[in-house]
């Protein structure tokens, strides 16, 4: 794997990331590692089933015609929460169910801040959780500075930034999921409105890196666009954490959920310790149709937004925001 040195402006912890000196000291010892592996392994294994509803999965289907054998594919996702990783780590699993075998590698393109920039319980979530649970499923994780980090951190690109993506994007057998958005507000409130931000931009990152696949490269390449909404109100961030509400039903899930101790038990009993068990899913998977990267480079000015329709396109209305509106407005 590509080791990307992040470069920085800002001290390694700032006060505003900051946690009580218990729980920092619980998350650096050995019992505080295993738990956080083990509720990261619960969670990204049982959390995209249980608590979203999967649609468009047919369009997984469509790879299987052997026209797609020697096309580059990319999973192209929307970006409104961390809570997205778990979702399209499911993607991917699905994906790699409808076609067997069909990609010897899988690199899911992160930020590389989550390992210092965001604080110690990003940090102790990403180490000693997510990143063990992309190993083990045979994901390779590509530490990047995003431009969001850029923005908002006052991060540096580094001269090998994404360079892992980079070459899989050479390699037609190999799955590089991505998220596209630039500033990653998406599942965001406005103070304002009281709105979703909505969807944002291209990075730019990835803009260069798309089109130079069609300019430079000319590598068939068919993006496969992936909608994730629902994450933000799991794990929100515009507190950068869990809400109350989301909390209960994640515990409810492990602990009451199929496969546990007390989903075992008979519904009556489950339900005095935590209330009505079923309830309605609060998220939401879609895919969309696999469509020609080369299909969509219409002009350098056009091409950006003609990517980012592709996922408007299969997003609903409150996630859109100005920025998803205009361009549907505009198809």
């Amino acid at each position: 794997m590509v080791s990307v040195e992040t470069k920085h402006s800002l001290p390694p912890a700032t006060d505003k990331y900051a946690l009580p000196p218990q729980l920092d000291q619980f998350l650096k010892s050995p019992v505080g590692k295993y738990a956080v592996k083990y509720l990261i392994d619960r969670v990204y294994t049982h959390a995209p089933e249980r608590l979203f509803e999967w649609k468009g999965q047919e369009n997984i289907q469509t790879l299987k015609d052997p026209f797609f054998d020697d096309k580059k594919i990319v999973l192209a996702v929307t970006h409104r929460s961390h809570g997205d990783g778990a979702e399209t780590v499911k993607a991917i699993e699905k994906i790699d169910e409808e076609v067997p075998g069909r990609f010897t590698e899988k690199v899911y393109t992160v930020a590389g801040s989550m390992k210092r920039e965001q604080g110690p319980l990003m940090a102790a979530l990403w180490v000693n959780g997510v990143k063990p649970f992309f190993e083990k499923k045979g994901i390779i994780p590509d530490e990047v500075v995003s431009e969001n980090d850029v923005v908002e951190r006052k991060m540096i690109k580094p001269d090998n930034n994404g360079e892992l993506t980079k070459e899989s994007m050479l390699n037609v057998d190999a799955l590089t999921a991505v998220h596209l958005e630039g500033l990653t507000r998406g599942g965001k409130t406005n103070q304002d409105t009281g709105e979703y931000f909505g969807l944002q931009p291209i990075d730019d990152g990835f803009r260069g890196i798309l089109r130079m696949q069609v300019i430079k490269l000319r590598i068939p390449t068919y993006l496969l666009p992936l909608s994730i909404e629902g994450s933000d109100y799991y794990f929100d961030p515009n507190i950068r954490g869990f809400s109350k509400d989301a909390a209960r039903e994640l515990a409810k899930m492990l602990t009451v959920g199929e496969g546990t101790m007390v989903g075992q038990l008979e519904d009556y009993l489950a339900k005095c310790f935590f209330g009505e068990v079923q309830r309605p899913k609060r998220g939401q998977v879609t895919f969309g149709k696999p469509v020609s990267l080369q299909g969509l480079y219409t002009n350098r000015h056009e091409f950006p937004d003609n990517i980012m329709r592709q996922l408007a396109m299969i997003s609903s209305e409150q996630y859109l925001g100005d920025y998803g509106r205009q361009l549907l407005a505009a198809k």
